[in-house]
């Protein structure tokens, strides 16, 4: 059966492709901040997107481990290519609004579609979370929110061929 890809997963596999990142190896907060133009800043404070006057910055919380450092990180992509603003100044819904794009385009960026597509990925849920964990370097509680949002997409392609 053939995939198809939504808006955002191709908007997805088209930046991957600009950047020329093609396998999880090659993902680093440092390699497609640089590809992408941004600044990015370790502190201990919260994680957050700025964009001022044209210098896109990410600032990471140091404290936290890797793998949500590359989740936040992924997240606050999400807002510096999508958002314009300053959400303590706009209405209670529409800040809302942009982190849930925020959080969809971080789980699509961390573990791309494309990428886990040519994987192979175990049948068994447990061991598939674990190879996702390991080779996208999320945590696992990430891992198993991405392939229940894969394993979604992939049935529902699959009844409507089936069903019509």
């Amino acid at each position: 059966m053939k995939y198809i890809y939504t808006h955002l997963e191709d908007n997805v596999n088209r930046l991957y492709a600009e950047m020329k990142i093609l396998s999880p190896s090659e993902q680093s907060i440092d390699t497609i901040s640089e590809k992408l133009g941004i600044e990015v800043c370790y502190k201990e404070i919260s994680s957050r997107a700025i964009i001022n006057q044209g210098t896109q910055i990410i600032i990471l919380d140091k404290r936290l481990n890797k793998s949500i450092i590359w989740e936040k990180f992924c997240h606050e992509v999400g807002h510096i290519l999508f958002h314009k603003g300053n959400q303590l100044l706009m209405p209670d819904s529409f800040r809302l609004y942009q982190e849930w794009k925020s959080n969809n385009f971080m789980y699509h960026f961390a573990v791309p579609t494309f990428m886990l597509r040519s994987a192979k990925i175990p049948m068994d849920s447990d061991q598939a979370i674990q190879f996702i964990t390991k080779t996208f370097k999320v945590t696992p509680t990430f891992a198993k929110h991405r392939l229940s949002l894969y394993n979604q997409k992939v049935f529902s392609q699959t009844r409507s061929v089936l069903y019509g």
